[in-house]
């Protein structure tokens, strides 16, 4: 697997984080989740997607 797949694959997964902790926010659908692992999720996942973003682009 090449760098820049890795790369992509990180930011895909990071974006899937910050989605969940975004739905756990605004719905109560999941309401298994608390809302202090939810916004963990949704920092986690802002920060982790603009670094891999900026990485990628780095790359190029």
């Amino acid at each position: 697997m090449t760098d820049k797949n890795k790369v992509i694959l990180s930011s895909v997964s990071a974006l899937a984080l910050w989605t969940l902790g975004a739905y756990r926010i605004f719905t109560n659908n999941l309401v298994a989740m608390s809302m202090l692992v939810a916004y963990m999720f949704l920092i986690g996942g802002m920060i982790g997607f603009f670094c891999s973003v900026v990485k990628l682009s780095r790359m190029a």
